[in-house]
């Protein structure tokens, strides 16, 4: 479950950048600094929700390098 947020949140995140270099090209500036705005609750969202997975173990280190040292 919490895999699937991450996901929706990575995508929500891309989106917004999408949407706000749209208003860039489109030169409104407002609206870009709307979704820039969006872009960086989201990041905030997706960093707390990592934090989260972590500290309850619901996700973890997978790297092949992980613990070798």
């Amino acid at each position: 479950m919490l895999k699937i947020v991450l996901a929706v949140l990575t995508v929500a995140m891309v989106v917004a950048l999408a949407t706000s270099f749209r208003h860039l090209w489109r030169e409104d500036g407002s609206k870009t600094l709307y979704w820039l705005w969006w872009r960086v609750g989201i990041a905030v969202a997706l960093v707390i929700t990592m934090v989260f997975g972590f500290m309850t173990g619901q996700l973890g280190m997978q790297a092949p390098w992980h613990g070798a040292y």
